[in-house]
């Protein structure tokens, strides 16, 4: 027997005893819509008696209705009037006039008519305090440009032509001067340099500037340098370097062979000493609890 639940759809399929004679309500797994559900035997009756009810007037009225209708469509209308004659063509062209605005035939069609442009929208009056201000941005832009554009540049006004001054004229004799001292030609650098007006000090009486540093050209001089003088012979030898890891080392092996000799010897210096018995027995039984711990350690890499 199938079930059909009436919300979702869902069909499941049980046997006919599941439900009684006498129908029972069930339950959707799936939706969980509960219907009553009537037996086998309850359909096949309902159904028996659906099949000998006659079916009711008023339905086959209604389907004469239908067909009386039908054919009453399909038939064609009668006139129940006469038409009207048709008026005769020679009596309108009698009557008929040219329109005196019509186009010519012939002739294009006319364009149809532009639609009007909108008006142009009201323009917004800027307020005064901005008009102001932007009116002066623009007259202070337009003085820096008239200020850049005037600058004008000088050209050379023939300095190097002028005669020299005394300061100038002292100032190239030294560097002739420094220049002979090294070993190089004055004589290109003092025509081919241009006077230099920024070298010169504005007061005449102070030309410190203008002089090189004695030390520079004491030292840069090729002529006036000495040879180093040897140290003399009986000068003592700078003392060696301590060598710190040597002596490091060696104390660690000094420390290592008196730990030794102290294990080794301690029964005879427990008994030179006895106030250091004590002593001397919890050391060796430390170096002897370290041995046992190598020993395994050794004999487990062996081992491995």
């Amino acid at each position: 027997m199938r079930l059909i639940c009436p919300n979702c759809g869902a069909q499941y399929e049980v046997p006919e005893d599941v439900i009684p004679q006498d129908g029972r309500d069930v339950q959707c797994s799936n939706c969980g819509d509960t219907w009553f559900q009537p037996s086998t035997q309850m359909m096949a009756e309902e159904a028996e008696a659906r099949a000998a009810t006659p079916p009711p007037a008023t339905e086959a009225g209604s389907v004469d209705a239908a067909h009386t209708r039908e054919d009453a469509l399909q038939e064609p209308p009668q006139d129940a009037w006469p038409s009207a004659p048709e008026p005769e063509p020679a009596a309108a062209e009698e009557h008929w006039h040219e329109d005196p605005d019509a186009p010519a035939p012939g002739t294009p069609p006319a364009a149809p008519p532009e639609p009007e442009a909108d008006p142009a929208p009201a323009k917004r009056r800027l307020d005064p305090e901005i008009s102001r201000v932007l009116r002066e941005e623009a007259m202070r832009e337009e003085a820096l440009r008239s200020g850049r554009d005037s600058l004008e540049t000088q050209p050379e006004l023939g300095l190097e032509d002028l005669p020299e001054d005394e300061a100038a004229r002292r100032a190239r004799q030294s560097e002739e001067r420094v220049a002979r001292m090294q070993g190089l030609d004055p004589a290109p650098q003092a025509h081919a340099a241009p006077l230099d007006r920024d070298r010169l000090d504005p007061q005449p009486g102070s030309r410190r500037g203008l002089l090189p540093n004695i030390e520079d050209v004491a030292t840069n001089a090729p002529g006036e340098t000495k040879p180093a003088t040897p140290p003399p012979a009986d000068a003592p030898a700078p003392p060696a370097r301590k060598r710190g890891f040597s002596r490091g080392f060696l104390l660690v092996i000094l420390l290592m062979a008196l730990a030794i000799l102290v294990y080794s010897n301690a029964a005879m210096i427990a008994e030179s000493l006895p106030q250091a018995d004590p002593y001397l027995s919890s050391y060796v039984a430390w170096v002897d609890q370290w041995r046992l711990w190598l020993d395994a350690q050794a004999q487990a890499l062996a081992a491995e």
